[in-house]
């Protein structure tokens, strides 16, 4: 059965960087906050005056109350045009859209890659909530990509590509680390695409049950442009938008 999706006009609250090249935003959007499920993402019509046209595709990092959190790359014209907006500015804000990670009620690893971190953060809270056993990997190249627990309030395990912050290496090898000490119940990941078919490759080899949600360039976020496909193992074609963004590791080929 599909979620409803709301057209809501959000309203920003405000920008907060948080890490190099990481930003926090805060939107009131109470239909979409009350709807809205860890894995789900937003689209966000870019700024009257930006040079975007299409809308752009965020992961929730979590919602409270009236609220909904984005955690944001500012990469591109749009991104930083709207990390610069002033707290009051009206968003035309569509979602909840996608699917959400599915129950897994044992020990659950969460493996993050930059701004991959969003959808897992916002799980992360909420099964720490269900006192659910679980622990949250995020990478980053260096300690500077990274935040402290304190200002995202969930205490991760920091990883780093150089070693200058918590576990030394890319999440990938981190995890092949981790399984000689101990096998979680699940795996769920999100982050660069390099990240996620070495994941994938190890859970598959490990007989681990693992989802991954895939960070692909959404044009429309709703199904209807196709320009977000991704082949499944039986070869067929299916919207990461609509069908996913996240896909069980041994259904996908990545």
């Amino acid at each position: 059965m599909k979620h409803e999706i709301v057209n809501e006009p959000g309203i920003l609250q405000g920008c907060t960087a948080i890490a190099e090249n990481l930003v926090w935003l805060t939107i009131a959007a109470p239909d979409i906050a009350t709807k809205a499920r860890p894995g789900q993402f937003v689209t966000i019509l870019p700024p009257r005056g930006s040079r975007g046209l299409l809308r752009r595709p965020f992961s929730i990092a979590g919602a409270d109350g009236d609220l909904v959190h984005l955690l944001i790359k500012p990469i591109g014209d749009v991104t930083r045009e709207l990390c610069r907006l002033p707290a009051g500015t009206a968003l035309d804000i569509l979602g909840p859209l996608g699917n959400s990670y599915p129950d897994s009620p044992g020990e659950l690893w969460m493996l993050a890659g930059g701004s991959g971190a969003a959808s897992l953060l916002y799980l992360a809270k909420e099964r720490q909530k269900q006192n659910l056993p679980g622990r949250l990997l995020w990478g980053g190249k260096t300690k500077s990509h990274l935040p402290s627990p304190q200002t995202v309030g969930y205490d991760f395990i920091p990883a780093t590509d150089d070693g200058s912050l918590g576990e030394s290496g890319m999440v990938g090898i981190v995890l092949k680390r981790w399984l000689g000490e101990k096998r979680p119940d699940a795996i769920f990941a999100c982050g660069p695409i390099a990240m996620l078919r070495d994941i994938q490759t190890t859970v598959l080899e490990a007989s681990i049950p693992a989802w991954l949600s895939v960070e692909q360039y959404m044009a429309c976020g709703v199904g209807a442009c196709y320009g977000c496909v991704v082949t499944l193992t039986n070869g067929d074609y299916v919207r990461s938008c609509e069908d996913g963004p996240i896909f069980n590791a041994t259904e996908i080929t990545l």
